[in-house]
Parts: C-alpha cells; sequence; structure tokens
C-alpha cells in the first residue's frame, strides 16, 4: 500500500511537470497502471496514461524522485492555491446575487495562480527533459502531442458553440 501511495505521488508529480494544463480538482489517485486507485494522491493533474509507457530506468526513477523530491512543496502549495481558487471562481458564477466584480476578481485570482503553476511546471518538465533518452523524450512529446490532439477536439470551440446551437434549435420556440 505505501509503494503504491509513493508511485502514486511519482507519477502525479510527474505528469504535472510534463502536462502544464490538468485540472486540480480533488479526487482519489491513481494506481500504478494510470487507472484510478485508492491512496493515491489528492489532487487530479489530468490523465495518468502514458508514463509508464517511458520505460525509466533504475537511475533515471531516483532522478526523476530527486528533481520531484526537491519541488514536491511548492507543488503541493501551488495545487492546493489553483483547486481554492477554481472553487471561488465556481462558487461566484454561482452566486445567487450575480457580481460582475467577485466573478472577475475571482477569475484573476485563478489567472494568477494558473501562471505560477505553469512556470513551474515548465521549470520541472526543463529539468526532467534532461533525464530522458532522445527517444523517451520523443515518446513523451508523442504522448502529449496525442492527448493535446483528444482535448482540442473534445472542447473546441467549434464543439462547444455545435453543442450550443443544437440545445437551442431544439429549444427554442
Amino acid at each position: 500500500m505505501k509503494r503504491m501511495k509513493v508511485m502514486g505521488v511519482v507519477l502525479t508529480a510527474l505528469f504535472f511537470a510534463i502536462v502544464a494544463v490538468g485540472s486540480a480538482e480533488a479526487r482519489r489517485g491513481y494506481d500504478r497502471e494510470g487507472g484510478r486507485g485508492k491512496g493515491g494522491p489528492s489532487m487530479k493533474w489530468g490523465h495518468m496514461h502514458g508514463l509508464h509507457r517511458l520505460d525509466l530506468s533504475d537511475a533515471q526513477k531516483e532522478q526523476v524522485a530527486a528533481v520531484l523530491k526537491e519541488h514536491r512543496n511548492d507543488i503541493v502549495q501551488i495545487s492546493s492555491a489553483v483547486m481554492e481558487a477554481r472553487n471561488d471562481l465556481r462558487a461566484a458564477m454561482r452566486a445567487e446575487d450575480f457580481s460582475e466584480t467577485d466573478v472577475r476578481q475571482a477569475a484573476g485570482i485563478l489567472a494568477v495562480n494558473q501562471e505560477e503553476r505553469a512556470v513551474l511546471s515548465a521549470e520541472i518538465y526543463s529539468e526532467l527533459r534532461g533525464i530522458l533518452t532522445p527517444e523517451q523524450q520523443e515518446r513523451m512529446m508523442h504522448t502529449r502531442e496525442r492527448r493535446g490532439m483528444k482535448m482540442r477536439g473534445k472542447y473546441s470551440p467549434e464543439a462547444g458553440v455545435s453543442a450550443l446551437d443544437q440545445w437551442i434549435e431544439k429549444h427554442a420556440n
């Protein structure tokens, strides 16, 4: 169980470093294969699939662990800040009495925290890239590109507008 917790934390932090985008919503952690599991980290940084495909050597795992250990407190701090800011924005958007000022203020705080997360992610990613072989770097980039293409297709502005138009057409008089 302890090994699964350690692996979950390492995979979560590694993904954070590899993919700056993702959601910082609380949910259960991940097991060694990248699926949902019990007892992993409490922050979600997106899907963990593909990290096991890097086939890190024992020496690389130790180096990655050292990088992640160095940044662990920053990762936890910014994860919490982003999650809290996202929750505050959601609350402002759903408030019974609409306040543009409150929504804008909450959105600004979230943006600042996401900027900090992006900078930290880029810093960690840069350090980790030096640990990986050229083949592992290529594999990692391919995984990121595939995930980005999926996300762009699923959450593209066109897809959202199309769904919006369909809903309006179905329900408008």
